[in-house]
């Protein structure tokens, strides 16, 4: 008798715990769906509808870390290849990564930005070497960077390498592409 009292009283933690795990599931299914509907995906791009910013959607373009006087030179070739249709890309601002930053946090994020941003869609979001470079340089030999996994933007020195992450403004006309 105490054997089957104990083996229903395990069963019931076993159901209870089941379902809280099933009741977590849904409630990140429904951020994430949630957080997609602000953006409007198409192969190459990613457009915010609340801050009007599209961003590539391969959040890694260049396939690599780049010395950040490079990007500039790599951001350029970009335009000149009109990726995506579009030849005003431009390396973010400390203020525009922040929004990606506010975006996850409003939706419950505080670290593992990189893997909330691969979950609703984006690509490529670095995982080992996740500084995002910003086109920022207010301070002497530095610039601002954005660690994607913890979601801290930092000073970086200049001669440090990160990733590109181009951005542009979405204008009126963009839906004609």
């Amino acid at each position: 008798q105490i054997v089957t009292k104990l083996a229903k009283g395990a069963e019931e933690t076993r159901r209870e715990s089941q379902r809280i795990a099933e009741a977590e599931v849904k409630k990140n299914m429904d951020v994430l769906n949630k957080a997609k509907a602000n953006f409007i995906f198409s192969d190459l791009t990613v457009s915010d509808k609340t801050t009007k910013l599209m961003w590539t959607r391969d959040a890694n373009i260049a396939g690599k870390a780049i010395e950040w006087g490079a990007t500039f030179e790599f951001v350029k070739q970009l335009n000149e290849k009109k990726h995506a249709g579009y030849n005003d890309w431009r390396l973010p601002t400390k203020k525009q990564l922040l929004t990606l930053v506010d975006f996850a946090k409003i939706n419950g994020r505080k670290k593992e930005l990189n893997k909330f941003f691969s979950e609703i869609g984006f690509e490529n979001v670095a995982k080992d070497y996740d500084w995002y470079l910003s086109s920022t340089d207010d301070i002497e030999n530095h610039i601002w960077a954005l660690h994607m996994t913890f979601g801290i933007m930092q000073s970086f020195g200049k001669f440090n390498a990160g990733n590109v992450w181009p951005v542009r403004s979405v204008k009126k006309d963009d839906a004609s592409k």
